[in-house]
């Protein structure tokens, strides 16, 4: 009974051989390298603030006005990409001033202000900022999607 069991250890130490030279031989480039780590923090997600409501505090809308002071970017320009995202969010123009949506997505989009203009997929759209409720912020929605993003109309120079 020996005899077997001696084969059979010899037997399984030439397939753990041949084994580890398969792996050897084929496992080469299998390994996958991570990518380099950066000391970058990746970017933050902006939160766009949520209207106050008809029935708002006057803190409540002045805490609102300041955190869109604090978003909005003094461009002429606001982006719409996939799935109706506005960059930036909020923007910041002069009453009477010219202002861009820049279509970038593969389909049409429907902006509204307070009226509603359509801008096609791969291209533009200006528009003039003199509506008829004078100075405020006002809501962006696209797709009648809800706000997704809002414009600061400041006295003109």
């Amino acid at each position: 009974m020996k005899k077997h069991y001696g084969f059979f250890f010899a037997l399984l130490g030439v397939l753990l051989v041949v084994f580890i030279a398969i792996l050897m031989i084929y496992g080469q480039g299998t390994t996958r390298q991570l990518p380099p780590a950066t000391s970058q923090a990746p970017a933050p997600v902006l939160q766009i603030p949520t209207a106050p409501g008809p029935h708002a505090t006057d803190q409540e809308k002045a805490v609102f006005m300041k955190k869109i002071n604090n978003l909005a970017s003094q461009v002429n320009t606001m982006v719409i990409s996939s799935g109706c995202t506005l960059t930036p969010p909020a923007v910041r123009i002069k009453q009477g001033s010219s202002f861009i949506f820049k279509n970038q997505d593969k389909r049409d989009h429907v902006i509204t202000i307070i009226d509603q203009v359509t801008v096609k997929a791969g291209s533009q759209q200006t528009i003039v900022a003199q509506f008829s409720k004078g100075l405020g912020i006002y809501g962006v929605s696209c797709d009648a999607k809800g706000t997704l993003g809002f414009m600061l109309v400041e006295r003109g120079s």
